[in-house]
């Protein structure tokens, strides 16, 4: 399981350093935080060697449960089969075999489960398509929905998906990164306090027919969180308070769909738009 991680130690690779992206989309690329943590704080960077098994879960969304159960412990297993290897194989670094003899399970947490959290995390998995899918476009801000009921701001964080062999050398596909999208003058220094100087820099706007079905498919049906929004845009819009933000858009929009008899698809916008206004919502990007 582990063969091509021994064969880089034995090779002198550096096997936790930032990568090198090949392809950038447009104004994203790869970064990677310059410290050095071994393979338990790896994700971050994008490297080879990390506790994430690239590409192993792609049965996950559409599994039945026996599916979803045998690659929840199939992580388990690699997380505890890498620990004991990064422990013991005389190919390992000491300094990294240091790291991973003190690495653990924190004590006192998820008891009853022997400190294994008690779901497997899931980022992402099915989504709704629907009469608005939400794109790389609109968080590069070329188009610009009418029917907004909220704002997302987030840089791009997309993980790495599978493990290749490229030029006799082994290479990862996927795994684009950036704090913020840099745009509208904005100057990508390094420095956070750059990154923000833009008013309204990496915001954009979810429609409202995002969070809304097909009207054909249900009419009594809103999906804020599991919307229709591409691979791309949703290792972005997943956060909590964007959420959170299309929750409340979601519910104001419900109540407004069961006072008036309609289907979700009939509410009317403008009217929405304004509940939503006297609300607090912010709905379009500040200039």
């Amino acid at each position: 399981m582990f063969e091509m991680f021994r064969r880089g130690f034995q090779n002198g690779v550096n096997m936790t350093k930032d990568r090198c992206i090949k392809y950038v989309l447009n104004n994203y690329s790869t970064w990677g935080d310059s410290g050095d943590y071994g393979p338990f704080n790896n994700n971050a960077k994008r490297c080879f060697l990390t506790h994430t098994v690239f590409g192993s879960n792609m049965d996950y969304p559409d599994g039945n449960w026996e599916t979803k159960a045998r690659i929840w412990q199939f992580h388990q297993d690699y997380i505890r089969n890498l620990t004991e290897f990064l422990r013991t194989d005389l190919s390992v670094p000491p300094g990294m075999k240091t790291i991973a003899q003190k690495a653990g399970l924190s004590v006192g947490d998820f008891e009853e489960t022997e400190g294994w959290p008690h779901h497997l995390y899931v980022r992402e998995a099915r989504r709704m398509v629907s009469s608005y899918v939400v794109t790389q476009d609109d968080m590069e801000r070329k188009l610009n929905p009418e029917d907004s009921v909220g704002l997302a701001f987030y840089g791009l964080d997309d993980f790495p998906f599978a493990t290749v062999t490229y030029n006799g050398k082994i290479a990862l596909s996927g795994g684009e990164l950036s704090i913020v999208y840099i745009g509208d003058g904005l100057r990508n220094t390094g420095d956070e306090g750059e990154l923000f100087e833009a008013p309204g820099a990496g915001m954009y706007k979810i429609p409202y027919r995002s969070i809304t079905p097909f009207e054909k498919e249900c009419s009594n049906l809103f999906v804020p969180v599991c919307c229709s929004a591409s691979h791309i845009v949703m290792t972005s819009l997943r956060m909590e308070p964007v959420w959170m933000i299309l929750g409340e858009s979601a519910g104001v929009a419900a109540h407004m769909s069961i006072e008036e008899g309609l289907g979700v698809q009939e509410v009317d916008y403008e009217r929405l738009r304004q509940r939503l206004l006297g609300l607090g919502q912010i709905l379009d990007v500040p200039i």
